[in-house]
């Protein structure tokens, strides 16, 4: 089995998961608010920080993901792909790529 490492892994930071609580969801319930509002967050949220003017880095698997933010964040810059998996900035202005 091939084993995916997310950008937290390799950059040695934590990074917020973006609708993907999973099995985490025991542990996220009893979280502090405020920890569980940074790193566990929803697609609304994302796009609100989006909208504030934020710079975002993303990572995300498949096209449907790909079409849902270039509808909510048509600027949005592809930085790296390989069909499949996608590296993505968000700043407003930035010029639409990919």
């Amino acid at each position: 089995n091939e084993i995916i490492y997310g950008i937290d892994f390799y950059a040695k930071m934590r990074t917020p998961q973006v609708d993907d609580i999973g099995e985490l969801v025991y542990g996220v319930e009893r979280m502090p608010v405020e920890e569980r509002k940074r790193y566990f967050i929803y697609s609304l949220d994302l796009f609100n920080l989006y909208r504030e003017g934020k710079e975002l880095y993303l990572a995300t698997e498949g096209k449907n993901n790909i079409a849902r933010l270039k509808q909510e964040a048509p600027d949005m810059q592809i930085l790296w792909t390989n069909g499949n998996y996608y590296l993505i900035r968000l700043k407003k202005g930035i010029g639409k790529q990919g």
